[in-house]
């Protein structure tokens, strides 16, 4: 494992700290694959550079941010979290600095309360429900709804939560920024885990080709472009991502003859997945794989 900077291990105690509500040896032991008895050391360094921004919580075992303490490593974005749990916590290599120059396109940042990501994430580890509310362009004034997460999901320049929801009676994807109010973890566990989401657990196959309307050359660049074989491109996803693949390759199946430059992608089988799809009628009338 490369070698970690004092740094890297002051950044990921504050952001367990303020995404999780809590940090302790055991997750620093895991993350970092040392003793348990050099994370408590790194705990203590940490204490010894900003003393007032942690204290231990005996309830639930971790070092908690002080009440009104400010944050010193990390960046208060939930990207940033959300990110490095997308690299399933195992891959330091993207904290040391590469030898090539490079840059990154900066895009919106997603605005999420640590409260409600708190909430969240506890509600997903302890597998409860959580009691919500939630703002959306049809009820934009909100509405309270109980909610059992059990997957974040990136779909390009969005995050979203995905989870079985009491109000609408099945799973749906929730805009992370849209959650509001002082949210609160159910008692009782949950009845609704990831096992019973039929679209998120179904695979389906798109297949993709250049679009006709484009000359033999242009063609040949998409082929080349996407490493097709036999001219064809396919790909596997979940049912419950098929609208968002769908936007990542920017193919609109409803409008496949506007300008072949703006959409040099055809969908050959959509008829595989209309079920799946926001608006179709399958997932009007069953609610599942709806957006929120």
């Amino acid at each position: 494992m490369p070698k970690v900077s004092r740094e890297e291990h002051y950044w990921l105690i504050e952001l367990l700290a303020y995404w999780e509500g809590g940090v302790n040896s055991s997750h620093l032991s895991q993350q970092f694959g040392v003793t348990r008895a050099q994370s408590k050391k790194y705990l203590s360094q940490y204490q010894q550079r900003h003393p007032s921004i942690l204290t231990y919580n005996s309830s639930v075992k971790a070092f908690v941010l002080a009440e009104n303490s400010q944050y010193q490593h990390i960046n208060g974005d939930v990207s940033e979290y959300l990110d490095w749990l997308d690299q399933h916590s195992t891959n330091l290599t993207a904290f040391h600095q590469s030898l090539l120059t490079n840059t990154t396109l900066s895009l919106p940042k997603s605005t999420v309360a640590p409260e409600i990501m708190r909430a969240l994430v506890g509600a997903m580890k302890q597998k409860r429900g959580v009691d919500i509310d939630y703002v959306s362009m049809t009820n934009p004034q909100g509405q309270s709804r109980i909610i059992y997460p059990h997957t974040f999901v990136k779909t390009g320049l969005r995050w979203h939560l995905r989870g079985y929801c009491e109000l609408r009676g099945g799973y749906a994807d929730f805009v992370l920024s849209r959650f509001r109010g002082s949210p609160e973890i159910d008692d009782s566990r949950s009845p609704h885990g990831m096992e019973d989401d039929h679209d998120w657990n179904k695979n389906v196959s798109l297949v993709f080709k250049p679009n006709p309307q484009l000359s033999s050359p242009q063609q040949a660049i998409i082929t080349h472009d996407y490493q097709m074989i036999a001219g064809e491109l396919r790909m596997d996803c979940r049912a419950a991502l098929v609208n968002y693949l769908l936007l990542a390759m920017q193919v609109n199946i409803k409008d496949q003859n506007s300008k072949p430059e703006a959409q040099p992608l055809i969908l050959v089988n959509s008829e595989n997945i209309l079920p799946y799809l926001f608006d179709s009628p399958a997932t009007e009338m069953t609610q599942t794989g709806k957006q929120s």
